[in-house]
């Protein structure tokens, strides 16, 4: 059963068979989603993140994606592969762009499930105030049970705002105050250079006519560090950077935020706009990222008081 808002019409149950598992579906620009459930259970435009249950109303699926020039070709993906993203998804700091500072886990015991700080970040809010092994009793006067109850309270707190806890403290209630400060954006100039040995800046209408770039929005290239890895993957000056991982980037505050999990040796996937061709390369960070540019590196940069 595939539950969803098909086409605007809220709450709409269809039904079907499990038709196939382990399906791959293959996107443009190199994108694939493997593992997949494919049901004939009807599946149409707004469904897509309802549930797919089985006939015990158990949650087997997430609805994702449907064939368009086909009738009820449907796919989900399995509820045992989202259990990893989890945190990820229920990550209130990441969704409010908010710092907390402390990191609450649920453990099963004997009487149920009870949550405990399981770390505490050194220059938070949440450092001085919380403690490792604190049992969280409640937040803001609401008891809390487990790990939805905690992640919704906090995401409904959002930023700035401060979180009342009640723990139990070494067989002693104790209550803290932490603070949920709002998070600064990340310095997509800053990030680009400290990962990749390139300087960046956003494309003007002026700025793509005097120098007459291949794209009016974007990022151009104005500088490469020798040796850095926009050096090594062959990145020119005036080269325009349009794609970054999946997402099109047209301003460096966009560019920060896809950036800013980037892991030292990881790689990403870049748009290229050179002249008429586009091109996607893949472009690892400094695996010592620390490194800043400019200083110990000789770098060519692209001249001219309009750029």
């Amino acid at each position: 059963m595939a539950i969803g808002n098909p086409l605007g019409y809220s709450h709409s149950l269809t039904s079907g068979i499990i038709s196939a598992l382990n399906r791959k579906l293959e996107f443009s620009g190199g994108v694939s989603y493997g593992g997949l459930i494919q049901t004939d259970a009807p599946i149409n435009s707004g469904n897509s993140g309802g549930p797919l249950l089985n006939i015990r109303g158990e949650l087997i699926g997430i609805n994702t994606a449907i064939r368009a020039d086909a009738q009820n070709i449907g796919f989900a993906i399995p509820v045992d592969a989202l259990i990893d993203e989890f945190p990820k998804l229920l990550d209130f700091e990441r969704i409010n762009r908010a710092v907390f500072g402390a990191k609450v886990v649920q453990r099963q015991t004997a009487s149920g499930g009870e949550l405990y700080v399981s770390e505490v970040r050194p220059g938070t809010p949440a450092a001085g105030k919380l403690r490792v092994g604190d049992r969280v009793l409640e937040l803001n006067g609401k008891v809390v049970r487990n790990i939805p109850d905690f992640t919704c309270a906090m995401l409904l707190a959002g930023a700035p705002a401060s979180a009342k806890l009640k723990c139990l403290r070494g067989g002693k209630t104790v209550t803290a105050t932490v603070s949920i400060v709002t998070k600064p954006r990340p310095d997509g100039k800053f990030l680009a250079q400290r990962l990749f040995g390139m300087t960046l800046l956003e494309i003007t209408p002026q700025r793509a006519r005097s120098h007459r770039l291949p794209l009016e929005k974007g990022l151009v290239v104005v500088g490469i560090d020798a040796g850095s890895p926009a050096d090594t993957i062959g990145l020119k000056l005036r080269d325009t950077i349009f794609q970054v991982g999946k997402f099109y980037v047209t301003d460096l505050e966009s560019l920060g935020m896809v950036l800013q999990d980037l892991r030292p040796g990881q790689k990403v996937r870049l748009g290229v706009a050179r002249g008429s061709v586009a091109v996607w390369v893949q472009i690892p960070a400094r695996r010592s990222p620390a490194t800043l540019p400019g200083r110990t590196n000789p770098r060519r940069r692209l001249r001219g008081d309009s750029i």
